[in-house]
């Protein structure tokens, strides 16, 4: 028995037995023939997976070239599509394979699970492997990922291909080559990931964007006349509204023919208070004359922001830093005390029932408290492959990484109010004594300065605890960290950020 596989040498075999009086039967080129005699093995040709074991064929892959190819076209080696996009979406929906020419690429590649990408091809010379020489180059622009690889079942892979990042603009953005997101499976074969730099974290806001001082507080109003009235008002509460806190400055004491009210206290009172802020003085009697109020406590200012300390965090999206701390808000300063009122009577009012003295000055409102001054940005990362909670290995490949983004430098804050001047004490009448005088409010208290943000770090490889990836053959050339933010005031302790940290690889906590 005679054994041949189809195709041509079968095709002449079948053809040589017809002339011997065999019956001669069509057959396609990878179908077996039922010649007597004779049994064609079908021609099973297993598609090259790794384009350095040979020529790749047609139906095994989808082909693609930034130059030749139309991603309206089939996808084969004579009729490429454009972009890896178009290729791995239609590889993940058939052959599983992306086969993509040594070209740059200026896009950003989104590799679904159990999809394959093979680069390093020369798509003008028949797309015979090159990529010992010239990697295809995934390229896009500032601020996105070369390389994600995504969730799901069955491995993806990239070989001869340079993931290369841009580097990063926007402030406090991260140059990162590849991510494998978490769930995902991934290899990594005579590639190299290649970070740019990541970009200088933003400066912390000012208090007030004109560094101007925050609202001041109203004066306070003057106590009524003696004799105009058998009771004569003292200067009425003025008030000062500070962003959810509000400052009161003490109304005037009354004034009435025998005696004066006293004023009242102004707010917001300091607790406890023994050195007598903001108290109302007391009014005048047969024994004594009126006291003016008090002065309002000045506001406490607010806390200075703390630099950021390192704990910046993997994400399926990349890199998130850690900004510095915002100051802390001033307090509104304390309104000042009403003045107390006075006494007049008819001695010196004489007839008509309008006898009382003259009313107190009531207190200056506080000034409001100075808004904090902002938190500096984090510095941007550069990092050459982040992995979170994916299976990762990387053979024979390079991975070289910029420069860490500096932190941003914290804000400055925003001036405490100016006070509100004090209420004048009403006039006496026909030689009555006068109303005493309100307190001046109390100063707003300035805001803290804003604290330095963290510088950006430059790793090789990054990944969560637990779950390093695989390294076989990986060489590194890993650049500087980003250096801490400095606080707003950089004599206050504690005020600047953490430099970032550097190496050829690095555990992350979850």
């Amino acid at each position: 028995m005679l054994l041949a596989r189809s195709g041509g040498a079968a095709l002449a075999l079948v053809a040589a037995l017809g002339q011997a009086g065999c019956v001669e039967t069509p057959c396609g080129p990878r179908l077996s023939c039922e010649v007597p005699g004779v049994i064609l093995i079908p021609d099973e040709r297993p598609c090259v997976a790794d384009p350095r074991a040979g020529l790749v064929d047609d139906g095994c892959g989808v082909f693609v070239s930034a130059s030749l190819g139309d991603d309206a076209a089939a996808g084969t080696r004579d009729a490429p599509v454009k972009t890896i996009a178009e290729a791995v979406k239609r590889a993940a929906d058939g052959p599983r394979r992306a086969y993509a020419c040594a070209e740059v690429f200026e896009e950003a590649a989104r590799v679904p699970a159990g999809v394959a990408i093979w680069g390093g091809l020369d798509c003008r010379a028949g797309w015979i492997y090159v990529g010992d020489q010239v990697r295809t180059v995934i390229a896009p622009g500032p601020d996105e990922v070369p390389l994600t690889f995504l969730p799901g079942e069955g491995s993806s892979l990239a070989a001869d291909v340079e993931a290369r990042a841009s580097d990063a603009a926007r402030p406090g953005g991260s140059s990162v080559a590849a991510i494998a997101q978490p769930g995902a499976t991934v290899e990594i074969l005579r590639a190299e990931l290649a970070a740019g730099d990541g970009a200088r974290g933003r400066d912390g806001a000012p208090g007030h964007p004109r560094n101007q001082p925050a609202r001041a507080g109203l004066p306070g109003d003057s106590g009524g006349e003696a004799c105009t009235a058998d009771v004569v008002h003292g200067g009425s509460q003025v008030q000062t509204a500070c962003e959810g806190l509000v400052s009161i400055g003490g109304q005037g004491g009354q004034g009435t023919a025998s005696a004066g009210g006293p004023g009242l206290s102004g707010e917001l009172s300091p607790v406890p208070n023994p050195y007598g802020f903001g108290l109302g003085g007391w009014g005048a009697s047969v024994a004594r004359g009126c006291m003016n109020g008090s002065v309002g406590d000045n506001g406490e200012d607010g806390a200075h922001g703390a630099g950021a300390r390192r704990g910046g965090r993997l994400t399926p999206a990349g890199y998130a830093g850690v900004d510095g701390a915002d100051g802390g808000a001033g307090r509104p300063g304390q309104g000042g005390g009403g003045g107390g009122g006075s006494l007049a009577g008819l001695m010196f009012c004489g007839p008509g029932g309008k006898d009382g003295g003259a009313g107190g000055g009531s207190g200056g409102s506080g000034g409001c408290g100075g808004r904090g001054g902002g938190g500096g940005g984090h510095g941007g990362a550069s990092i050459g492959l982040i992995s979170v909670n994916a299976e990762v290995s990387v053979r024979a490949s390079v991975i070289t990484t910029g420069r860490g983004g500096d932190g941003g430098i914290g804000g400055f804050f925003q001036i405490g109010g100016a006070p509100g001047p004090a209420g004048i004490g009403g006039r006496g009448g026909g030689g009555s004594p006068f109303g005493c005088d309100g307190g001046t409010g109390g100063k707003g208290g300035n805001g803290g300065h804003g604290g330095g943000g963290l510088g950006g770090p430059s790793i090789g490889v990054a990944y969560l605890f637990g779950a390093p990836p695989k390294l076989e053959g990986v060489s590194y050339a890993v650049g500087a960290a980003g250096a801490g933010g400095q606080g707003a005031n950089p004599d206050v302790l504690g005020s600047a950020g953490d430099d970032g940290e550097a190496g050829e690889s690095l555990g992350f906590p979850p």
